[in-house]
């Protein structure tokens, strides 16, 4: 059997031995040298594995060889045989560096293995010419081991940059294939975005396409309507007809209508709408209804001459961006409504110009600025309003005012009906109502009772306020108005704002006048606010004691010329009024369900009703938005009946209705809740309420304002101003964004303090531990 020997490494070494003694690797132990040097011989050892190179001893120039005899039986190689017997010999090589020096004097060859880490040298090969006692053999056996070196030094560097080439040849292989495969992925998903990007560009401008052509059907259906509309108009003064509502005409449509336009959908019928007050609100709706939307109208009110001043009712309006929106729309088709309007108010910026006048006659003027540059607002009073909606209402060809009683309206599953003075035969069975007939609302009860008494309408949300239930007077001026010893005439202007401060500034008794902008020739009014057990009003239940009264509590007015004659014994009898709690109803409008029976369709169908106004929501005038948020609901509402015909493409002017009011409520709802929370934290405390526990708390109020106003100041993404400084600038914004934005404000103030707090009693804490420490 074959004696496999590993030639493991040659040492040739200069030294005191006489002898070079290459050692061989063998099977044997690692201090045996092998086959060589002494070591015991193997002949039958099973064949080694190659020796491994490392990184480390290729970078160091040290050779590694290993060298694999496999021999025929018998054959074996001695220390000292001039040449080895082989029947077959194989030489494997691993790795194979050398490194040659020129010889000197003293020059030595090393070849090491670098298998297993490089930690073992394979042989050192040193020559010295300087010792001469080297015999002849020895210099032979070099030579004829270092020709068995070269040959296998040399074919191993070969086979090594071999391997070294097909590795770096199959990783670049790899790489390209790796890199192939990436870029079809590439291409295959950029493929697959392009195809879902055109999909959806497609679907988008297929459904822009609809749209449109939905909108343009529409507008064309409303332009028909339109048309038709003015036709019946011309005929029905032609023909001298009734008022609209009350013909034949009104009732059913021509044959020519009937025919005209069968391709699409057509109303029968003009739409017909009862709304229930003649107020701001009512007179709003009217015009935007008629006007706007080609709608037959009837306007219901109890007094019997709307135009006639309610002098308990003599509020001065301050009209912001709010209901300049749908002034300014109606305004678009009558084009004499702002103009009337304009000529009637005091037009006012971000500042107004406030006096004080005190008792000892001094009158101090100062600039309040309580809202932004960019608002601009119109103070009138709410009878020149109502006067100028009402000329309005004159100029409107399609619009019937019925004055004189209550209406009675009566809201059923088999008819709808509103009447008045059914001696007259007054009765209109509409297609929508439009309850403005304020706060003690007759129509919300009704719609109660048609919802089956559920509590959604009846009795409204309230919330508490400090405002809340203060009873008012109003004290009508004259233009003969003016102080004591006021040469300059100051109340003559009436474009500023006049505080008439109380000979009486602590305690309960404590009074003030306050004296809004008018313009002149209309008169002042002055708003007497108290509680009922205030002594303003046991002094002013007669004549005498109210002239007593305010000469005393007032003498920087001249009250000889302030009051027309007549104007106290009015005061005096007339009963005032009180401030309401802010209250909303749950709901804002009645939209019952179809009838299931299809033939009981067109009058005899259920229809809608909403809440506009005081009706919908109720609140003191702390914030000055009670006309403001009325011509805003009116606004919704026509939005919402312009969107439910583009929309919808309703039919039935029944249909369009519904789909009005439950757009309408879905939307002004969370607004309404909104608006009641504003007031009764907006500015509560304005009114000088007597009281300690008021007069703290209108001082924390007073602290909160401040702490706003500074922290929105310092961090504006982060605090907003107070809640009557949001109301009065953010006027763009909805009330339930302004709401939300003062709760998070509020929390976030919260949690300012308690961190503040906390960092406070740690410090002392701290502080107090460390004096402990100083002091033990």
């Amino acid at each position: 059997m074959a004696s496999p020997l590993v030639f493991s490494s040659y040492s040739m070494s200069t030294a005191s031995s006489s002898s070079v003694r290459p050692r061989i690797r063998g099977g044997g132990s690692s201090r045996g040298g092998g086959a060589f040097g002494g070591g015991r011989r193997h002949p039958a050892r099973p064949r080694m594995q190659k020796s491994k190179s490392s990184l480390a001893s290729r970078r160091r120039g040290i050779a590694a060889t290993t060298i694999t005899t496999r021999g025929g039986e018998g054959s074996s190689y001695h220390d000292g045989d001039d040449a080895a017997n082989s029947s077959s010999s194989t030489l494997t090589t691993t790795t194979t560096t050398t490194t040659t020096k020129k010889p000197s004097s003293s020059s030595s060859i090393r070849v090491g293995r670098a298998g297993g880490g490089g930690k073992k040298k394979m042989a050192d090969l040193s020559e010295s010419s300087s010792h001469s006692q080297h015999s002849q053999e020895d210099r032979d056996r070099v030579t004829l081991r270092a020709s068995l070196i070269v040959p296998v030094v040399h074919g191993e560097v070969i086979d090594a940059a071999a391997a070294r080439a097909d590795l770096n040849d199959t990783k670049q292989q790899t790489v390209s294939q790796v890199r192939a495969s990436l870029s079809r992925l590439e291409g295959q998903l950029h493929e697959m975005i392009v195809a879902l990007d055109g999909a959806t560009r497609a679907q988008a401008e297929q459904r822009q396409m609809e749209e449109d052509a939905r909108v343009a059907e529409a507008r064309e259906w409303i332009a028909a309507w339109r048309a038709r509309g003015a036709a019946r108009i011309v005929e029905d003064l032609a023909t001298h007809a009734l008022p609209p509502g009350h013909g034949d005409d009104d009732e059913n449509a021509t044959q020519s209508e009937q025919g005209e336009e069968e391709e699409r959908p057509t109303p029968k019928r003009r739409m017909r709408v009862a709304i229930i007050g003649a107020g701001p609100a009512g007179l709003a709706c009217a015009l935007i209804m008629a006007n706007l939307r080609g709608c037959d109208v009837h306007v219901f009110e109890r007094r019997k001459d709307p135009s006639k001043a309610d002098l308990n009712q003599a509020f001065v309006y301050n009209i912001d961006a709010r209901g300049r929106k749908v002034l300014e729309l109606i305004d678009h088709e009558d084009g004499e409504l702002m103009d009337d309007i304009e000529s009637r108010s005091v037009p006012a910026g971000g500042k107004l110009m406030l006096k004080v006048a005190t008792p000892d006659g001094t009158i101090t003027p100062s600039e309040v600025t309580f809202r932004s540059k960019r608002t601009k607002s119109l103070w009138l009073p709410r009878q020149a309003l109502v006067d100028a909606l009402l000329n309005a209402v004159k100029r409107a060809p399609r619009i019937a005012l019925h004055t004189g009683s209550a209406p009675v309206v009566k809201i059923s599953d088999d008819l709808t009906t509103v009447t008045m003075d059914e001696e007259k035969g007054v009765a209109v069975k509409p297609h929508l109502i439009v309850a403005a007939d304020g706060a003690r609302s007759a129509t919300r009860q009704a719609m109660e009772d048609a919802d089956g008494a559920r509590g959604h309408f009846e009795p409204p949300v309230m919330r508490a306020s400090p405002a809340a239930n203060l009873k008012y007077k109003v004290l009508v001026l004259s233009d003969q108005f003016g102080f004591v010893n006021d040469a300059a005439e100051v109340a003559k202007d009436g474009s500023s704002m006049i505080s008439v401060r109380g000979a009486v500034t602590d305690g309960p008794s404590r009074m003030r006048l306050g004296l809004l902008p008018v313009r002149p020739p209309q008169r002042r009014t002055a708003n007497i606010i108290a509680y009922d057990d205030h002594v303003v009003w046991e002094h002013m239940s007669t004549v005498r004691g109210a002239e007593r009264y305010l000469e005393n509590m007032f003498p920087q007015v001249d009250w000889s010329k302030a009051l027309e004659p007549g104007e106290l014994d009015r005061f005096v009898a007339a009963s005032g009024g009180r401030f309401p709690t802010p209250q909303a109803p749950n709901r804002l409008a009645y939209v019952p369900p179809p009838h299931r029976d299809s033939n009981k369709r067109g009058d005899e169908e259920c229809v809608a009703a909403v809440l506009l106004g005081d009706a919908a929501h109720c609140f003191p005038p702390d914030l000055g938005q009670g006309v403001n948020s009325a011509l805003e609901d009116v606004l919704v509402l026509d939005e919402a009946l312009e969107h439910s015909r583009d929309l919808y493409r309703a039919t039935s002017p029944v249909e369009i209705g519904r789909y009005a009011a439950t757009r309408y409520r879905r939307k002004r709802e969370p607004d309404a809740r909104a608006l009641v929370n504003l007031v009764a934290v907006g500015y509560p405390w304005q009114y000088s309420q007597p009281g300690r526990i008021q007069s703290f708390r209108t001082k924390l109020w007073a602290l909160n304002y401040l702490l706003r106003a500074a922290l929105h100041r310092a961090l504006p993404a982060w605090f907003w101003p107070a809640c009557f400084l949001m109301v009065q600038n953010y006027t763009d914004e909805s009330y339930g964004t302004i709401w939300r934005r003062a709760q998070r404000t509020t929390w976030r103030i919260v949690v300012l303090l308690v961190t503040v707090l906390g960092a406070a009693i740690v410090s002392v804490m701290r502080s107090a531990s460390m004096f402990g420490a100083a002091a033990v």
